[in-house]
């Protein structure tokens, strides 16, 4: 299998995972009140599923983006054939509100793409990092920064 293949192969196996991730997200946003429209695909050059969360009341560009990507060696350090999965969190006009990469900044960070093993390994390390509440707490953190 080339790496193409292997890249549509683990977006087929983690999409229905990240959507369950995001729409859990969106039902704890909800809970506490927040607006959010259903998760969606935003894949173009790499594969990542979204969400937008606001406060009611709020303009639709003044929320959060909750997105998770598989994130590809090749495109952030040139080589290899690794990946990794990436939660961000950007508020409008692209400030970092907080995210998740495991290994991040280490030599560890890549994992063989072709390795199921490996990328299930570090699925689970990267699910283990967040729940939906902790999520909410960031986002309703920075919202009440913001409203300062």
């Amino acid at each position: 299998m080339n790496y193409s293949d292997t890249l549509e192969a683990l977006n087929e196996t983690y999409k229905p995972k990240g959507m369950k991730i995001l729409n859990a997200i969106a039902n704890e946003a909800r809970s506490r009140g927040l607006v959010c429209d259903d998760p969606f695909d935003m894949s173009s050059d790499d594969y990542r599923w979204s969400l937008l969360i606001r406060e009611k009341g709020s303009p639709p560009d003044s929320g959060v983006d909750v997105t998770i990507t598989i994130a590809e060696s090749n495109e952030h350090d040139g080589e290899g054939d690794g990946v990794n999965f990436v939660l961000d969190m950007t508020g409008y006009g692209g400030r970092i509100v907080g995210g998740v990469a495991p290994y991040n900044f280490t030599s560890a960070v890549w994992v063989e793409a072709a390795n199921q093993k490996a990328v299930a390994t570090r699925w689970e390390t990267f699910t283990g990092c967040f729940t939906p509440e902790t999520i909410l707490d960031e986002i309703q953190a920075f919202n009440a920064h913001q409203a300062r």
